[in-house]
């Protein structure tokens, strides 16, 4: 049996995820990553996926096209923490968070779906772990968001968080390409 990368040349059209941006690991701490050269109206959806090391106490987020006005964006959550189990929302946000560490060095994890076209509200939808050290792990939860720009075609993602991401994270980003 044979496995390994495929290499397509030309327009690949089969219902699969298409990886279009992979950062490798970082070699170094970075402020943010902004992927660019996207379409979301082309593309219309996004498969995100981190793995994020924290430098300080922070949330990492999402900024379509660097936009960060408050109140543009919302989210309804559900997490667990510790043995605790609760459900958070707020619809005044100037982001779409993606994870979370608690001090230097923890691991935030997420996949998150994207709806990307204009015309509608965009949509948001993952999963993620917050604050893995060791054999802890501080939350996981649910999330689905929203930016409730509808006129801008998103043409790059600001991957951020207050404090910058740490060196050895990872960041790839796919496509979804239709079978028709």
């Amino acid at each position: 049996m044979n496995t390994g990368d495929l290499a397509v040349r030309g327009i690949l059209k089969a219902g699969v995820w298409q990886r279009i941006y992979s950062s490798g690991e970082f070699a170094a701490s970075a402020s943010s990553v902004t992927i660019s050269g996207l379409d979301g109206d082309t593309d219309q959806f996004w498969l995100l996926k981190c793995k994020l090391y924290t430098i300080a106490n922070n949330n990492f987020y999402i900024q379509p096209n660097s936009i960060s006005t408050v109140g543009n964006y919302g989210y309804q959550d559900v997490t667990g923490t510790d043995t605790v189990i609760a459900g958070f929302r707020d619809t005044a946000e100037a982001q779409i968070r993606i994870g979370n560490g608690g001090a230097l060095g923890d691991l935030s994890q997420t996949e998150t779906i994207i709806y990307a076209k204009s015309g509608t509200i965009r949509t948001f939808i993952g999963d993620y772990s917050d604050s893995v050290r060791t054999t802890s792990v501080s939350a996981i939860g649910l999330v689905g968001q929203s930016w409730l720009d509808t006129s801008v075609n998103i043409t790059s993602l600001k991957i951020a968080s207050q404090s910058g991401i740490g060196s050895t994270s990872t960041i790839d980003l796919y496509r979804c390409v239709s079978a028709t």
